[in-house]
Formats: structure tokens, C-alpha cells, sequence
């Protein structure tokens, strides 16, 4: 239904482990639609006007948040601690109650 968009990170990071249903799973996710993909300028720039450095994300992180805002009204759902904790201050965090 277009409600939920896949990073082609997220794809990439997926490919580089050990995925159940790897060749399935990855076929899958690479016909979803996909977020935008913030440049690196773009996430440099959002890193500095968010003030994101030293909040605990690592580069592929900052490209996720980056992604998300250019993809308003999107939200970004996620695991990672850090990460969430981040796009929750952000205002850009799936909360499953929503």
C-alpha cells in the first residue's frame, strides 16, 4: 500500500550478514519502495543543524535520520536504542502506539 519505505542501507547492511531466506529477502526488500537517500553533503548538513554529533549514531545512522526528514511524513522504525532515542528527539520515530 506505499505506507512503508526500505533504505537501500538497510538492504546493503542486511546483504553483508546472515539472512534466513537470503535470495528471497533481498528480492523482496529490492522491490519495496525505497526512501529517498540523503546525500552525504545533505547528512553532513543535517548532522550540523540537528547537532546529532557525539549522540551515539555512526554514519549509516546519520543517512537513516537524514533520509527520513527528506521523506516527510515519514517515520523511522528501528531497534537500535541509539538510534531511536535519537530520531524520538527528532520527532521522526515510529512508535508502535501511533
Amino acid at each position: 500500500a506505499g505506507q512503508v519505505l526500505v533504505h537501500p542501507f538497510v538492504i546493503g547492511e542486511l546483504a553483508c550478514g546472515n539472512l534466513a531466506g537470503r535470495r528471497e529477502m533481498l528480492r523482496f526488500l529490492g522491490e519495496m519502495p525505497s526512501a529517498p537517500v540523503a546525500s552525504h553533503d545533505e547528512a553532513l548538513a543535517f548532522l550540523e543543524s540537528q547537532a546529532l554529533m557525539g549522540k551515539g549514531i555512526g554514519l549509516v545512522d546519520l543517512h537513516l535520520l537524514a533520509s527520513t526528514s527528506l521523506a516527510d511524513p515519514a517515520l523511522l522504525w528501528t531497534r537500535d536504542k541509539s538510534l531511536a532515542r535519537v530520531a524520538g528527539k527528532l520527532g521522526l520515530a515510529y512508535e508502535a502506539s501511533r
